[in-house]
């Protein structure tokens, strides 16, 4: 008796259609995109603009002005202003109601060489009742780098009581490095633990020749 034998089908591996495959490969790329995107705008930062107002508990603030000032401006005049008369108030002003007087106090004192003096004009409001105080201590200023300066201390700015709807208009003042840029850094404001970041704008100064 013959006995045929049959050749064995030979079993092949399913294969992936390239459709799948780009397919897949496209959502892992999503999934890695999506990851990245979420650690840069977990650590970003938005940064409040000049005459822009940011609120922190019962306290509302603007930076209205920044000024650079090199150790060459200490001795500085002001014979253009004469003839339109003195400003009202020197140093911290505390209104009785929310209309903003300008400071014009300056920071007591030279920068040393190699330092220039930042200082910026804020103004605050207490919005709801009760007092608030606030002081130089409430803020710093911040590097891309991670370096930070602490606000100069004497001067007019000092702890200070706000009232209920009164308004502070003050000056906070650092120094700086004279290779360091207003534009490099940002003023941080600190109330219970809540930091807001405050654009210092570009470096202009008034020329105080």
């Amino acid at each position: 008796m013959t006995v045929q034998l049959r050749p064995r089908a030979v079993e092949s591996e399913p294969t992936r259609s390239p459709a799948r495959l780009i397919a897949s490969v496209g959502v892992v790329t999503a999934l890695v995109g999506f990851f990245f995107t979420g650690q840069i705008v977990a650590g970003y930062t938005p940064l409040v603009g000049l005459d822009t107002e940011a609120r922190s508990g019962s306290l509302s603030m603007w930076v209205t002005e920044t000024e650079m000032l090199s150790h060459e401006h200490s001795n500085h005049s002001h014979d253009d202003e004469e003839g339109e008369g003195e400003r009202a108030a020197t140093g911290n002003e505390v209104a009785e109601d929310p209309t903003f007087a300008m400071s014009a106090s300056m920071m007591p004192g030279t920068p040393e060489e190699g330092f220039r003096r930042l200082q910026i004009e804020l103004d605050l409001m207490n919005r709801e009742a009760g007092e608030v105080t606030v002081g130089p201590p409430d803020f710093y200023l911040l590097a891309g780098d991670g370096t930070t300066w602490a606000p100069l201390r004497g001067g007019t700015f000092g702890m200070t009581i706000i009232g209920p709807l009164q308004v502070l208009s003050t000056v906070v003042a650092f120094d700086i490095s004279e290779e360091v840029s207003a534009s490099d850094v940002e003023l941080v404001w600190t109330v219970d633990g809540e930091d807001t970041h405050f654009a210092i704008g570009d470096d202009e100064g008034h020329d105080h020749g």
